[in-house]
């Protein structure tokens, strides 16, 4: 079977709202009901992307990495997680991951569920992004004001050319991001 393209997915319309304090609170009530799906193969569960940011202007769904021992091990999980609801998308994006989705009774997406292995780069990276701007508020103000400015280029119906611009600007900020969380793992480490 071929892997979907993902900058060939639907397009649909999406909204960016101002930091909810809920956000956290959501991610652990979901951690809670998912955790035990995963049974021994979960290493962790890790609240990621712009509603794990405080102040930062977010689409109101929680991103969530879930890292596991075995990659394999999570197919067995898709049809437990079918059965609440959640779309199995498979390596939608290409990363080496399970994603599922879970959208609300309007259609809005919810939950997003990227399940990667340990080792997996992007854990890493989803991580080193978030804390970075957790750590940094002026780099909140300049993804922010990337966000902004996508959405009058765009508007709020078509979310696949906002989405794919956003992630080609915020390249540089990524890697700084990513820098800046290594240099950190080694001052801890010393």
């Amino acid at each position: 079977m071929t892997e979907p393209n993902i900058q060939n997915r639907k397009n649909r319309a999406y909204s960016l709202t101002a930091y909810n304090p809920s956000w956290p609170l959501e991610f652990e009530k979901l951690k809670t009901e998912l955790a035990p799906l995963f049974g021994s193969n979960l290493i962790g569960f890790n609240h990621f992307g712009s509603t794990s940011i405080p102040g930062m202007l977010a689409k109101p769904s929680i991103d969530v990495c879930v890292e596991v021992k075995n990659l394999e091990e999570v197919k067995s999980t898709c049809s437990k997680l079918e059965a609440l609801g959640y779309k199995s998308w498979g390596n939608y994006a290409g990363q080496g991951e399970e994603y599922f989705t879970l959208d609300d009774s309007s259609g809005q997406r919810k939950y997003n569920v990227h399940v990667l292995q340990t080792g997996n780069k992007f854990i890493e990276s989803y991580i080193a992004f978030r804390d970075y701007l957790r750590a940094n508020s002026r780099k909140v103000a300049e993804y922010i004001a990337i966000k902004e400015t996508l959405r009058k280029e765009f508007g709020l119906d078509d979310y696949n050319s906002y989405n794919y611009t956003k992630s080609e600007r915020m390249e540089a900020l990524k890697q700084e991001a990513l820098e800046w969380y290594k240099k950190q793992l080694q001052r801890s480490s010393l």
